[in-house]
């Protein structure tokens, strides 16, 4: 029971790490929004400048016509010069903000994994109760199977010593049946369905890990 307990604590405080990451995470989306809204802004604002550049350029083609040739030229190479600018910063702008979109989505994206890891720790908790009664209701009596249920419990949070559980409950029959060899005593087995129960309870949680 202590280490069901503790593990029942230990997944508490894991919940309550994923909803502290989870608030993290809401408010740098909320940061990233902001920011996203302040660079769609000044990309409206440089396509303003693109297009009252556009229309002096077109001034500097009408007053071309009336100007010197070799001014007009110049006065068009600037123009044209600070509509590349324009539209190479438009450009960029726009690069930085589909990142940004891609890191809301993926900052989203791990919102909503936080909010799914919260609820399925909730359910493991709740699973956890119901293994640990109806283990108490199979072999009530029985002591090392009380061990053994308490390891499982245990053990159902640790995926890599499932195999570990496995070989437990092997050498404890092979030791229960040593023992009764050794001592004469007449071979008394589980119930079928206590035994059939342990071991789909063992497969279970070794599925799950």
């Amino acid at each position: 029971m202590a280490e069901s307990q503790e593990l029942l604590l230990q997944l508490q405080k894991d919940n309550r790490d994923g909803r502290l990451r989870k608030q993290e995470l809401e408010e740098l989306v909320r940061g990233l929004e902001a920011e996203s809204e302040s660079l769609t802004g000044r990309l409206q604002d440089l396509r303003e400048r693109e297009r009252s550049l556009q229309r002096k350029r077109s001034q500097a083609a009408r007053a071309q016509r009336g100007e010197a040739r070799e001014a007009a030229r110049e006065r068009a190479e600037r123009a044209r010069a600070l509509l590349e600018a324009a539209e190479q910063h438009k450009q960029d702008l726009e690069q930085h903000n589909r990142q940004l979109q891609e890191q809301w989505e993926e900052l989203s994206s791990q919102l909503f994994y936080y909010g799914g890891e919260q609820l399925s720790q909730q359910r493991a908790e709740q699973q956890l109760g119901t293994q640990l009664m109806a283990l108490q209701c199979w072999a009530p009596d029985i002591p090392w199977i009380r061990r053994k249920k308490q390891l499982e419990v245990v053990e159902a949070k640790h995926a890599k010593q499932a195999e570990g559980l496995r070989q437990g409950v092997q050498r404890t029959e092979e030791a229960w049946a040593s023992f009764q060899e050794q001592s004469g005593v007449l071979q008394v087995r589980l119930p079928a369905s206590t035994d059939a129960g342990l071991r789909g309870l063992a497969h279970g949680r070794g599925g799950q890990s």
